[in-house]
């Protein structure tokens, strides 16, 4: 907020001339501050002392998130104009025709661009920096107390499954099938599911004897998402690390810790292999430890086997 213009002399060149300075208080922290004077600076609406304070105010209560609800509310009707069926209208053309999508973040251009941005900048994607990382659990234990606040923290805990339950029906997103399946949809079209090097062995081993299109990655069965699907067997392949799929679970295990998803996949995958019994479907399920130690002919003869 502008407070007012000060003269002060000044002394340059062993000359002494008066010269302006704005007094200003931030419009985030409420502290004054004082910059040379610029009369676009000074007709600006909000005025902050470091970028901090300006960052913190686009925050939801902070000065200009509060402005631009104002602004929206006055424009569109709505707190935010993405709200509003024309603007999203508009946008949605707009990507179309600059992107070919109607979602910028959709564009194989787009994406590869901020990818390009990314490894100039930090080598990786920056979520992957140590320092990052560290920021962001420090953010957390400032906020919340806590660096997973969603296990640790009651009042956060209870906002996220409330806003869970209203929104999707659940206490989890991928409790949901449709949101399960949305996740499943767009990873395989961006081809952006996690594999281990142990999985991608299999695939290529299988593929060797069974061609490219006789395998088939990530299939779903009864909700799940099976690793690989040989159309020729009608054979459903799981591919299990024994830490995850292991004995270190515990049913009574607290709900967020390893021991609990651990258990959880166990039970999991007993579910799986009664439900294929049941069902008349084949799977074939090894572990990342067996496949260490079995050639590519063993495991074809594996295949083979249960097929």
């Amino acid at each position: 907020m502008y407070v007012e213009t000060s003269i002060k002399p000044s002394s340059r060149w062993g000359m002494t001339r008066p010269k302006k300075a704005s007094v200003m208080t931030c419009d985030s922290c409420s502290e004054s501050f004082v910059r040379k004077y610029s009369a676009h600076f000074v007709t600006r609406g909000l005025h902050f002392c470091s970028r901090k304070c300006s960052a913190n105010a686009g925050k939801i209560g902070g000065a200009k998130n509060i402005k631009s609800i104002v602004t929206c509310r006055k424009r569109y009707g709505v707190d935010n104009a993405q709200q509003n069926a024309s603007v999203r209208a508009k946008t949605k053309a707009t990507n179309l025709e600059r992107y070919g999508n109607e979602h910028a973040i959709a564009s194989t251009v787009v994406r590869k661009k901020i990818e390009e941005i990314f490894d100039s900048k930090y080598g990786c994607h920056p979520t992957q920096l140590k320092a990052t990382k560290d920021k962001m659990i420090e953010t957390r234990i400032e906020r919340y107390g806590s660096a997973a606040p969603i296990h640790d923290n009651e009042d956060v805990s209870t906002k996220y499954h409330q806003t869970m339950r209203e929104r999707h029906g659940v206490d989890s997103p991928l409790q949901s099938k449709e949101i399960r399946k949305k996740a499943h949809t767009t990873k395989r079209k961006n081809g952006t599911f996690n594999e281990s090097w142990v999985e991608r062995r299999v695939v290529r081993v299988l593929r060797a004897v069974y061609g490219d299109h006789g395998i088939e990655q990530h299939r779903r069965l009864n909700g799940w998402d099976i690793d690989m699907y040989i159309k020729q067997h009608e054979l459903y392949v799981q591919v299990d690390g024994v830490y995850w799929h292991g004995e270190g679970g515990s049913p009574d295990a607290k709900p967020g810790t390893q021991a609990y998803a651990i258990n959880a996949k166990r039970l999991l995958d007993s579910h799986q292999i009664e439900w294929c019994k049941c069902n008349g479907e084949k799977m074939l399920r090894l572990t990342d430890k067996e496949l260490n130690s079995m050639s590519d002919q063993q495991i074809i003869d594996a295949v083979r086997t249960v097929a």
